[in-house]
């Protein structure tokens, strides 16, 4: 048996859990019906997530969370850390 999971408002935004009832919209797209794939791309692209753990390492600072997204989708580093600043 799956452990129950809460359903929280930014697992919902991001595609990682699905609704037990209702839909979720982003930008017109109805996140339940897009692959896997193309929910990595919305997160990448419209609703993505900056999180700052206790344990992450020193060098991840907020402006190069920032920067990561950019940097998946293979802008290159200075470009991306311009952007994010």
């Amino acid at each position: 048996m799956r452990p129950l999971r809460e359903k929280t408002l930014l697992h919902l935004l991001g595609g990682l859990d699905v609704p037990t009832s209702g839909e979720v919209h982003i930008l017109g797209k109805n996140l339940a019906q897009l692959s896997e794939s193309q929910k990595g791309d919305c997160r990448n692209r419209i609703a993505g997530f900056v999180l700052q753990f206790h344990h992450s390492a020193p060098e991840f600072t907020a402006w190069r969370m920032f920067a990561l997204p950019l940097l998946i989708r293979r802008v290159a580093r200075e470009q991306a850390l311009t952007l994010a600043e």
